[in-house]
């Protein structure tokens, strides 16, 4: 406990000169669903934060994801397809700590609102059956990002978010941020 207090107040003192007051994120990648035997899908995301201390910053952002794949479903019912697609709009709170003058290493976490949309699909006959949910959640995360020109950084970013309905989905993504 006494090096967690140490470290909390290195990070609230530290310099400012560090710190840019806002920044957006566009990030690319890809994701899947835990707790599912699925392949992975397509991932984006946006996202907006305001430093307000050198080290926190609180953000705001939505992750989305399409075209996961469930494997059990289409092996044991080889003429159906299934397919899950999400959205996550957060809102959290991220802890930068700088590395070196050009390196950010962060993690991050907060509440999420979750859709998610399964789709089932008979391949033959065409007929489609969806099923959707929506409900909220939390989410963890940490990224490394390298900076340049103090207005620019590309990293590279984990995130899980626990979902509504016992979904759980896992994130990685390249990441481009502006910050002024």
């Amino acid at each position: 406990m006494k090096h967690f207090i140490v470290l909390l107040v290195s990070l609230l003192a530290s310099s400012p000169s560090l710190a840019e007051r806002h920044q957006i994120g566009l990030g690319l990648g890809g994701a899947d669903l835990d707790c599912r035997d699925s392949d992975g899908g397509v991932a984006a995301q946006l996202n907006y934060s305001y430093q307000f201390q050198p080290n926190l910053a609180a953000e705001i952002g939505r992750i989305g994801a399409s075209g996961i794949a469930s494997s059990t479903v289409s092996t044991l019912l080889g003429d159906t397809k299934e397919t899950i697609d999400f959205s996550n709009t957060y809102l959290g709170m991220r802890a930068n700590y700088y590395l070196l003058s050009f390196v950010n290493a962060y993690a991050m976490g907060g509440a999420t609102y979750s859709e998610v949309e399964k789709s089932i699909e008979v391949k033959k006959t065409g007929a489609k059956t969806t099923d959707k949910s929506d409900g909220l959640g939390g989410y963890i995360g940490a990224g490394l990002e390298l900076v340049a020109f103090d207005s620019v950084g590309f990293g590279l970013e984990y995130r899980k978010f626990f979902m509504h309905d016992d979904y759980k989905s896992n994130s990685v993504l390249l990441m481009a941020n502006i910050k002024f």
